[in-house]
């Protein structure tokens, strides 16, 4: 019933010009961010034995919690600055609005990786693991920097910004 008008409705074509030009600058930048938050662990795997591998691994995983917890700011402040550039206003003070929430939803998670360390830990691994404590805050500091590039990036590609994105990665 809800969707009889659309259902009812008639398609319309459209032309969607410049669309592959685009989507590979998007496509570049949403595989190097990918790529980037994952890699650590790859060469911690190659490089360290099992045991701090799996140390290191735990460390990470906390940590790009706060990635994944800011993503959808992006998603959300993508199709908005999108709009807004295509109707030539300001997206500006969307961008700093979505920079503060992103800065402070990484802080309060910092926070508590430095307040919590141990119970942050033996809540992801069931047990307390010293090793991991001491490289969690310094991870989290680091994914926290790569949720704030995640913004820009994603702020300059709903722009239409995309000369020199493959420079990158």
């Amino acid at each position: 019933i809800y969707l009889r008008k659309v259902i009812n409705s008639k398609e319309k074509f459209t032309k969607l010009e410049g669309i592959r030009e685009y989507s590979w600058p998007v496509l570049v930048v949403t595989a190097t961010l990918i790529l980037f938050f994952n890699i650590d662990v790859l060469l911690a795997g190659s490089f360290f034995n099992e045991t701090y591998a799996g140390i290191y691994a735990l460390a990470s995983t906390i940590a790009i919690i706060i990635f994944i917890g800011t993503q959808p700011i992006n998603k959300a402040l993508f199709p908005i600055t999108a709009s807004n550039t295509s109707q030539k206003k300001s997206s500006k003070k969307n961008f700093i609005k979505a920079l503060s929430l992103i800065l402070f939803l990484a802080l309060i998670a910092l926070l508590v990786i430095f307040i919590f360390p141990d119970f942050i830990i033996y809540l992801f691994s069931g047990k307390e693991i010293p090793e991991a404590k001491s490289i969690a805050l310094i991870l989290a500091i680091g994914t926290t920097v790569l949720s704030i590039t995640s913004l820009n990036l994603y702020y300059k590609l709903s722009q239409g910004k995309t000369r020199g994105y493959t420079i990158i990665p």
